[in-house]
């Protein structure tokens, strides 16, 4: 694990001010000496510094008035025997100097990863902007999200010392008994002040959470919302902060929820019952828990810009909550469409025609929930053998012993009906086609189709399963008319 810390020295004329953060506090001209002595103070002295790279931005103005020369910082700094590297940057007037900046800081850092030792080793980063140009703290920022792609690179902290907040207080140096003071008079050049630094990588750390959770919504990938859930959990452990771990721990458990959802989808969970009851085996099952996860979250967790990110994980699953077979259905259709899973979209709209089915003939889909076994039946052997046969001659139809004399009477005739009704008959042919196309690897007597087919057509067959959704289905009603010949059964 190498160290790397970028600071920026500006033109200003820096005086001793007492750099404070929680319990630590250093009195220095130079924000740069507080923030080493706070990030990189040795555990074994505290005269010793970790080892630690370091380079500064700085302009040609900046060298010369506040790095070289007696209490500058280019002496302080040997004082730690330490070499910065120095990188010279222009003062961002015009565009093509605000993009050389930009250059100038994602290279001084691509460089330091470059000389990491092996693919597995991560450069921390601690950034500070307090003597920045206004522009240069959004081009790090920029920067370091534009190199996380390149390489293994976690920015630590983002550090500001905020000296215009800090108060103004009777120096003691000057006065070690202030007893002595008169608080009437004018101690104007006898004071100091104390400013606070400020650690500004909660921003950046909404900033990647922005990020990840719209890769989410516009694309379904959880992996960047797992990432940085693991790393969120890790860092509140080790900070021991217990508002942090609390933190932590909601969002890891909303993000398990939602990995099993997603992958519920993925791998067409669509069955709910009690062979498939939980979060790894039902879509709805898992959509439940996600949505308690995410409620439990809105309710306690104290940072609120991630309580408004992950409210739209739960709009997006809205569709999905306290939800029939169906609904379900159409809804793992939809998502499937927003998120190009083709194949997985075919097979849930091939088996929400079965569901829909169910529903038009009376047939429970799920007449108890503990015995999912009927559920089973009707769909396989009462409602996939009408669809089955709608398309074969009635001498090759071939019905479950399971099935009774009733249940066949409703066979044959549904069949009938189906043939006649070429619309819906049409339909179901359709998504049966193009279902075997896309799960038998395009390998058909009739030739593979075009992927272009394949993903358009899914828009316009969900629509008209939406469609037959709010049928009333009066051409499947049969159960009223006369029996089929016996020797069709």
């Amino acid at each position: 694990m190498s160290k790397l810390f970028v600071t920026v020295l500006g033109t200003g004329n820096y005086s001793d001010c007492i750099y404070y953060k929680d319990d630590y506090s250093l009195r220095t001209p130079f924000i740069q000496e507080a923030i080493i002595n706070l990030l990189y103070q040795s555990k074994d002295s505290k005269d010793k510094l970790q080892d630690f790279d370091m380079k500064i931005l700085l302009t040609e103005k900046a060298l010369q008035k506040n790095y070289y020369g007696p209490n500058k910082l280019e002496s302080i700094l040997k004082k730690y025997n330490i070499t910065p590297e120095l990188v010279m940057i222009p003062e961002g007037k015009t565009s093509d100097e605000l993009w050389d900046i930009f250059e100038k800081v994602s290279e001084t850092i691509d460089e330091a990863a470059k000389k990491l030792e092996s693919p597995s080793d991560t450069l921390n980063v601690n950034i500070d902007i307090t003597h920045s140009l206004r522009n240069i703290p959004m081009q790090i920022v920029v920067a370091m999200n534009y190199l996380t792609l390149f390489n293994n690179i976690n920015l630590e902290g983002i550090y500001y010392g905020a000296f215009e907040l800090g108060e103004t207080k009777i120096d003691d140096k000057l006065f070690e008994n202030k007893d002595i003071l008169d608080n009437s008079r004018d101690y104007k050049g006898c004071t100091i002040k104390y400013a606070p630094i400020c650690n500004l990588d909660a921003y950046y750390d909404l900033l990647k959470w922005t990020n990840a959770i719209n890769s989410f919504i516009k694309c379904g990938n959880t992996n960047e919302i797992q990432q940085l859930a693991l790393f969120k959990k890790k860092q509140a452990f080790k900070s021991n902060n217990n508002e942090s771990i609390e933190n932590a721990k909601l969002i890891s458990y909303v993000v398990e929820s939602l990995d099993k959802f997603t992958n519920c989808i993925n791998t067409c969970r669509g069955m709910y019952g009690k062979k498939a009851d939980n979060t790894f085996n039902s879509i709805k099952a898992a959509a439940s828990s996600l949505y308690k996860s995410l409620q439990s979250l809105n309710e306690n967790i104290t940072e609120k810009p991630l309580k408004k990110l992950f409210k739209l994980v739960e709009n997006k699953i809205e569709p999905f909550i306290n939800k029939d077979s169906l609904e379900i259905g159409i809804a793992t259709v939809n998502w499937c469409i927003d998120y190009n899973l083709y194949q997985q979209g075919y097979t849930a709209l091939d088996e929400t025609i079965k569901t829909l089915l169910c529903l038009k003939l009376n047939l429970q889909e799920s007449k108890d929930k503990l015995e999912p076994e009927n559920s089973y039946i009707n769909r396989e052997d009462i409602v996939n053998s009408i669809l089955s046969g709608s398309y074969k001659k009635t001498d090759e139809i071939k019905l479950s012993k399971n099935v009774t004399d009733e249940n066949k009477i409703l066979i044959y005739n549904c069949i009938n009906k189906l043939k006649e009704e070429k619309e819906f008959y049409k339909f179901v042919q359709s998504v049966k086609n193009y279902r075997n196309d896309i799960n038998h690897f395009g390998f058909n007597s009739s030739g593979a189709g075009r992927f272009p087919s394949l993903s358009q057509n899914l828009k316009s067959l969900r629509d008209k399963l939406v469609q037959y959704s709010k049928d009333d289905f009066t051409w499947l009603n049969v159960k009223d008319e006369v029996a089929a010949d016996s020797s069709n059964i």
